[in-house]
């Protein structure tokens, strides 16, 4: 037979799903953000280094038809400098940055936080109306609730923008939940108190 605590524990699997939405959102903009970062730098220093061998080769040919035959070497080889100096400090950015590893380790934790979310979710949907035991559906939700603090605990920290641009995409979702199934109302946004805490 269902229970208060059968609500009270769905209520709260909920709003830990709708945190692990949050979330999973919110790693996946910084992973895109890095993502761009990555192609960026790696095309800016391709085409110096690029720039840098073509002037090498033909810089100093090309400024002579171009009517600059006085120099024109010298102007080459500054230039073939300048865009080798500027490759390197792209390619030590890179090095230093590393953006491709961080776009992939959000990746991988925005996985985690969605597929949390779909386990909680048919955990509130299944076994929350079924006549589950009191303390079988209390270990259940303390599974997910420790599985969610593992994963906190060990995600680096993102900055605010990204976690209010997350919630600024739920709420636009919704919108465009609603307006698909014809209601017209769009429910309260979550009050801080609701989400459990966020991760660290």
């Amino acid at each position: 037979m269902r229970t208060p605590l059968h609500h009270l524990i769905g209520q709260q699997a909920t709003r830990i799903a709708v945190d692990c939405d949050r979330a999973a959102i919110c790693d996946a903009l910084v992973s895109a953000k890095w993502d761009s970062v990555n192609l960026r730098l790696g095309l800016a220093a391709a085409l110096t280094a690029a720039a840098a061998a073509f002037c090498i080769a033909n810089g100093a040919v090309l400024l002579s038809n171009l009517g600059v035959a006085e120099n024109a070497t010298t102007y080459a080889n500054v230039f073939a400098s300048g865009s080798a100096l500027v490759s390197a400090l792209l390619a030590s950015i890179l090095t230093f940055l590393v953006p491709s590893a961080k776009a992939g380790s959000y990746h991988q934790f925005s996985n985690k936080y969605h597929s949390l979310r779909e386990r909680i979710r048919s955990f509130v949907a299944i076994r929350c109306t079924e006549d589950a035991s009191p303390d079988a559906l209390t270990a259940e939700f303390k599974s997910f609730v420790e599985e969610k603090h593992a994963i906190d605990a060990d995600h680096p920290a993102v900055d605010e923008r990204y976690d209010r641009a997350a919630v600024e995409k739920m709420e636009e979702r919704t919108r465009r939940d609603q307006r698909i199934h014809g209601v017209d109302e769009l429910p309260a946004r979550p009050r801080a108190s609701d989400v459990p805490p966020d991760q660290s």
